[in-house]
Order: C-alpha cells, then sequence, then structure tokens
C-alpha cells in the first residue's frame, strides 16, 4: 500500500511538472510573440498606456511610434449630438519606421468661433530597451482654440511607453507643458491573450488635486478591432482623461485601408478613415 501510494504520488508529481512546463511555456511564447501594427488601430483606456499610432497626438504621443509606415488620414468629428454646428473636419500625414515617426494634421471647426489648428507629434522608439518616448503640440491658428479634434484640447504633451515584454505595456504622460503642466497619466495594459487586451489608465490634475481613473477592454481580431472603457472622476477628476463611457471600433482592410470610429474617446463622436502607402 504505502509503495502503490508512494508510486501515485510520482505520478501526480509528474503531471503537475508537466501541466505547469506547459502552461508557463504558453506564457512565455505569448510574452514574445510579436503584436502586428493594427492592434493599435484604435486607442484602449485613457489612451495612455494603449495609444493609437494616429490619435497618439490627443493621449500618449509616444504612441506614434507604433507606424511603420506613410499614412494619409481623413476625419471628421462632432462635439455636441446631434448639433452639426459644432462639426470638425481635417486630415494628415503619418509616418513611421518601427523607430522614429511622425505626423501633422490640419483640423478645422463650424463651431463659433469659427478656427483652425494645426497639431503636430514626433516619436522615436529605443528597440533594444523596448521604449518609445513622444511629443505632441496642438498650434492655434484663427481662433482655432475651438477645431481642437478632441475632447479635451491640449497644448503641448509629453509620453513615454516601455514594453518590457509582449504582453504588456506601461504608459506616462504629462499635459499641457506650456505655462506649467496641467496634469499627468500612468497606465498599464496586459494582454492575457495576443487578441485581448485589459488596460487600467489613470490621470491627476495638477490643479483640481483630482483623479479620474479609467479601465478599458480591447478586443483585436484580424480585420476588426473594439475597445470599451469607462473614466470615474474622483475628488475633482484629473487632466487629459474623458470620464464616462467611451467606445472605439477599427476595420483594418488589408492592411491598406482602415476606417475608424469613436464615441466619446476623441470627440463626442468620431468617423476617420486612412490609407496605408
Amino acid at each position: 500500500l504505502a509503495l502503490g501510494s508512494r508510486v501515485c504520488s510520482y505520478k501526480f508529481s509528474f503531471f503537475t511538472f508537466v501541466i505547469i512546463v506547459t502552461q508557463g511555456s504558453r506564457l512565455a511564447l505569448a510574452a514574445q510573440v510579436p503584436v502586428s501594427e493594427s492592434h493599435h488601430l484604435v486607442s484602449g483606456g485613457g489612451g495612455v498606456s494603449a495609444p493609437s499610432y494616429v490619435t497618439a497626438t490627443g493621449e500618449n504621443p509616444a504612441g506614434l511610434a507604433y507606424n511603420e509606415r506613410l499614412r494619409i488620414l481623413a476625419h471628421g468629428s462632432i462635439s455636441t449630438i446631434p448639433d452639426l454646428s459644432t462639426l470638425a473636419a481635417g486630415g494628415g500625414i503619418y509616418w513611421g519606421n518601427g523607430w522614429i515617426a511622425g505626423g501633422v494634421e490640419f483640423v478645422g471647426s463650424t463651431a463659433q468661433p469659427t478656427g483652425f489648428t494645426i497639431d503636430t507629434g514626433l516619436a522615436f522608439a529605443i528597440p533594444p530597451i523596448r521604449t518609445s518616448f513622444g511629443a505632441s503640440y496642438g498650434v492655434p491658428l484663427s481662433g482655432g482654440a475651438a477645431a481642437q479634434n478632441n475632447l479635451l484640447a491640449h497644448q503641448l504633451d509629453l509620453g513615454i511607453l516601455i514594453s518590457p515584454i509582449q504582453m504588456i505595456a506601461v504608459g506616462g504622460t504629462l499635459y499641457d507643458a506650456i505655462g506649467g503642466f496641467e496634469g499627468a497619466g500612468f497606465g498599464v495594459t496586459v494582454r492575457p491573450l495576443r487578441f485581448f487586451d485589459l488596460t487600467a489608465d489613470a490621470s491627476y490634475g495638477f490643479s483640481t488635486g483630482g483623479f479620474t481613473l479609467k479601465p478599458g477592454v480591447g478586443l483585436h481580431l484580424a480585420f476588426f478591432h473594439a475597445t470599451f472603457g469607462y473614466g470615474l472622476d474622483l475628488n475633482g477628476g484629473g487632466h487629459g482623461i474623458v470620464n464616462g463611457i467611451t467606445a472605439g471600433v477599427g476595420f483594418d482592410i488589408a492592411h491598406r485601408v482602415q476606417i475608424t470610429s469613436y464615441y466619446r474617446q476623441q470627440n463626442e463622436l468620431y468617423v476617420g478613415l486612412q490609407l496605408s502607402l
């Protein structure tokens, strides 16, 4: 009986070891599998740790480094539904090669007072340490404060993204450097599965002394991407992250044409069309 128990114990230990090794191998494999560029088609959470490679100028500008090609972008948005008098429209060009990227957008608004804004951004990556840095600046022209293509108008933002392994991304931002920083953001995105993200972003307002916490989830399939988040204000709210419910969807057609749409992430309602060359 003692011998039989010892044999059973050895068998149990062996199978437990096999299960642990197998699961560990899968985890290690998930951590090293490269994430495609299209995985960053739509932003998640508050855009701090999971920004989009196009809308990063209004989120975490370090996300511009995800660009790996030339893109032409056209978009339209509404800041108040269903008031079409708050329509904004624009277009831009983005380019990247995997280690340096930049972009410029021209945005015009029909809101009163009408105006124009030029949004620019630049980012560079250091592949050996899996880190990227970025900066974005919105230049208002002719009353262009009304033309910002974002619910939270920023002037000069700084950002950093660190991805120690493929399944984890850590982001940090400093918002509105002109005249003194107005806020800061921090977030973590974990990718337990290659097609699924869990994001937890937060921002702090230096003037309000409050926080905005924003968890989110993301689904990334071959041609379809979707994100959902909910921002919660604490003690007056933070700076740089939209509160309440936000959502985004994106369609990647043969890696050449991308269609994106957001609800309250970029503006009250946003639709964009991208052509990748």
